[in-house]
């Protein structure tokens, strides 16, 4: 494949999602989305300046960014409670606390198929996505 060919793949590619209804339609999700990774690589650089550079970070940069992070969290969940792009079933509500608490229970529950006997290394490299899944699907009521 030359650069041209390339450069029409890729273009040929974003129209299609753009054009899809797999796009994502609110700005305000990704606008979260974007933001939770741009703070999370802010406190990355935090980290990463003390590690390489012995730089010291502050507790008050920690919160700075933490508090950040947070924001585009909070932004997040109110965003999927209005999102018609994200499946969420009637019978649950499309409240933001409901989606909050949709989150920490997967949470818990995929963590509780993970470390059964509480966090071991084995479990962290030995996933078994699956049983994740199915504990998930469980406590959402989704496929």
């Amino acid at each position: 494949m030359n650069t041209e060919e390339l450069f029409q793949t890729a273009m040929d590619t974003v129209e299609r999602v753009e054009q899809s209804k797999t796009y994502p339609t609110n700005p305000r999700f990704l606008h979260a989305i974007m933001g939770i990774a741009n703070e999370s690589g802010e406190l990355m650089e935090l980290v990463k300046s003390k590690m390489y550079y012995n730089k010291k970070y502050t507790y008050n940069e920690v919160i700075e960014e933490l508090g950040d992070a947070f924001y585009y969290f909070t932004l997040a969940i109110l965003a999927m409670a209005e999102d018609d792009m994200v499946e969420v079933g009637a019978d649950r509500g499309k409240s933001p606390t409901r989606v909050l608490e949709d989150v920490i229970r997967v949470n818990e529950a995929k963590l509780l198929v993970r470390y059964p006997n509480g966090y071991s290394n084995a479990g962290a490299r030995v996933r078994n996505i699956v049983a994740e899944y199915q504990a998930i699907a469980k406590v959402t009521g989704r496929e």
